[in-house]
């Protein structure tokens, strides 16, 4: 990642970083408000060298020698007794000692002690005690003649505390922070590296852009192909989209559109089987028979959707026999497009969808129609990948702004069983069909495993469709 892109991260996770330093920021108030205040008293001695002829080069050069074991001699715990035995405090000269700085002022003969304390006036006691008692043992050492240590400032109380320090606590909140804020905007960004545009999707996995679909608005009840309700006007840009993607599939592969055509996602609930839909039928309505084929048999949808009978399916050839002409059912709005519902719910989705009698219906179905299966999602379910594997290309969607690494893993997948990727469909929204809202059937009927009665297309279930078709006539 360049430097750039870890502005964008920053800048795109803006709330994280605020949200950061926000909480960094009080965590440097409690800190400031729970740490006991502590103050400081400082007093200053001057050593002072008596030479006699000596010259005030030689005479300050020996005081700043001086000053420096002088210094040595204040930190030693002969000094922390004579102290502690002036305060007639209960604290033990090694206690003291951990309250009390020692400095040389550099280039000088001047000797700092700094004393600190929770009280100010026991902060300079502290300090004073402390000078004085170095004070005697000099004068004890060096006695009538050589040098001497005279106190030039005698410690004060201070106003404010020297600890802690709530300019400094909050500057230093502030920039812990940002840089934690920063860092995790940019892992945020790098575990969920979302692709912005269609031109960087084709950058990023070298795959074409078949459409781009706005927000999708249909009339309650039965899922209407949005080409069926473009005469009002609504949905034109989406329509348009539609169109444009079954025209570059007819360019993606020599021959024109591809007859065995599998639309899935990685993720579920990503719109596959509204973009399934549409396709289909685009394909119709530009005059191709197509054929739209439920591939989702462990949660069918497609006939509670569209209002078709549920028990002519794909269940019903494969398992009792029946005719694939009986059970292909037409798309009440859409003419040219024909339906292969699931027929049944199973779990068996992967194992029939991998059998052979399916490949060579597919194929049958591929001989006068465009076949547009609508898949489970690839990372989700194993029946995609089978799917993929005997169809003439693939359609993938996504969300507008997908990530890479669920794009990336899906696209392996589907590398695995040698699939040929046509391009990619961006959905803004989740899909309005049941299976996105609700990840279930509407309305469940039994796992089957087995054999079932064949289906006819009279009886209940064709009286009813008709019903259904004789009603919308009227």
């Amino acid at each position: 990642m360049e430097f750039d892109t870890y502005v964008r991260a920053v800048l795109r996770h803006w709330w994280l970083v605020l949200g950061t330093v926000l909480i960094a920021v009080a965590v440097a108030g409690v800190f400031t408000e729970t740490r006991a205040k502590v103050y400081e008293g400082v007093t200053t001695g001057l050593v002072v060298v008596n030479g006699g002829s000596a010259s005030s080069t030689d005479l300050a050069d020996a005081a700043q020698s001086r000053a420096t074991t002088y210094a040595a001699l204040a930190r030693s715990e002969a000094t922390a007794t004579l102290a502690a035995d002036s305060l007639r405090t209960d604290e033990t000269p090694s206690d003291l000692l951990d309250h009390v700085t020692v400095q040389v002022t550099p280039e000088t003969a001047l000797i700092q002690i700094a004393a600190r304390d929770t009280s100010r006036e026991q902060a300079v006691q502290l300090a004073n005690a402390w000078m004085d008692a170095l004070t005697s043992r000099v004068a004890t050492i060096e006695g009538d003649g050589g040098s001497d240590l005279n106190v030039v400032e005698t410690a004060v109380a201070s106003t404010d505390p020297v600890y802690p320090r709530p300019a400094l606590n909050l500057a230093v909140g502030v920039l812990l922070g940002l840089l934690a804020g920063a860092g995790a905007a940019i892992a945020l960004d790098v575990v969920r590296r979302r692709v912005r545009s269609a031109s960087q999707i084709g950058g990023t996995w070298g795959v074409d852009v078949l459409a781009e679909l706005p927000s999708l608005r249909r009339p309650t009840g039965r899922r209407v192909p949005l080409l069926a309700l473009v005469d009002d006007g609504e949905q034109v840009g989406a329509v348009e989209q539609i169109r444009q993607a079954r025209l570059k599939l007819g360019r993606a592969r020599p021959g024109g559109t591809p007859h065995q055509i599998v639309v899935t996602s990685p993720s579920p609930g990503e719109g596959a089987s509204t973009v399934a839909l549409e396709l289909a039928a685009a394909v119709a309505a530009a005059g191709e028979p197509a054929v739209l084929v439920e591939g989702d048999l462990a949660r069918p949808v497609m006939a509670d959707e569209l209002e078709l009978d549920p028990d002519r399916g794909l269940w019903q050839v494969l398992e009792a026999g029946a005719d694939l002409d009986d059970v292909l059912q037409e798309n009440h709005d859409q003419p040219g497009l024909k339906h292969l519902v699931a027929g049944a719910v199973t779990r068996r989705g992967a194992e029939l969808f991998g059998s052979e009698d399916v490949v060579r219906l597919l194929r049958r179905l591929a001989e006068d129609h465009v076949v547009v299966v609508d898949a489970p999602a690839v990372l989700g379910s194993s029946v995609a990948a089978v799917v993929c594997q005997h169809a003439d290309g693939v359609v993938l969607v996504t969300p507008p702004e997908p990530r890479v690494d669920t794009v990336t893993d899906a696209l392996d997948h589907l590398d695995v069983v040698r699939a040929d990727v046509l391009g990619l469909v961006t959905t803004a929204s989740r899909p309005s069909g049941l299976r996105g809202r609700l990840g279930a059937v509407v309305r469940p009927r039994p796992v089957r495993s087995g054999p079932v009665a064949p289906a006819k297309a009279t009886g209940p279930s064709a009286a009813a469709a008709s019903g259904r078709a004789t009603g919308r006539t009227a």
